[in-house]
């Protein structure tokens, strides 16, 4: 679906309860992020930043997953979830930070890296790398994954 540009239909697979405790673990909402108005490209680079902060796995046993609120301070309303109407860069931006999460348990799940990459953070970005998924600069630049995946295609040229 991330290769399709299928953003908001990842999204939701990638928060499906019933499908990711298939792997014996659970997902459970986290931190969420609340906007006052809705975010415009100058808010972006923020945005990811705190989302990433708040998405994680928790003891391998769980993950959480943050999502994005607008809260209209001026009214009573509830806060709305914008996650899932956020512009296309932004939701392949989220794609990426669940799926990081997932792949995540499915190492820990087997035991060993998926990519052959020993730094778990690296591993999970030259597994998708390897299976044509599109990464964003803001993802490769978490960790160090764009010098170590870079590294790693001098090694294997060698």
């Amino acid at each position: 679906m991330i290769k399709d540009g299928k953003y908001t239909e990842a999204l939701q697979h990638f928060r499906n309860k019933a499908e990711f405790a298939k792997t014996g673990r659970h997902i459970f909402p986290a931190t969420a992020v609340y906007v006052h108005e809705i975010p415009g490209p100058e808010d972006y680079a923020s945005l990811i930043y705190n989302i990433a902060s708040n998405t994680f796995h928790q003891d391998w046993k769980s993950i959480e997953l943050s999502g994005v609120y607008y809260f209209d301070m001026k009214s009573n309303d509830p806060p709305r979830e914008l996650t899932l109407t956020l512009p296309p860069q932004l939701q392949h931006e989220i794609c990426l930070m669940y799926m990081e999460e997932w792949l995540h348990i499915l190492q820990n799940l087997q035991g060993k890296p998926l990519a052959g990459e020993a730094f778990d953070e690296v591993d999970v970005a030259a597994y998708m790398e390897e299976n044509g998924i599109p990464l964003t600069t803001s993802f490769l630049s978490r960790y160090g994954r764009a010098k170590a995946l870079q590294k790693a295609k001098q090694v294997k040229k060698e």
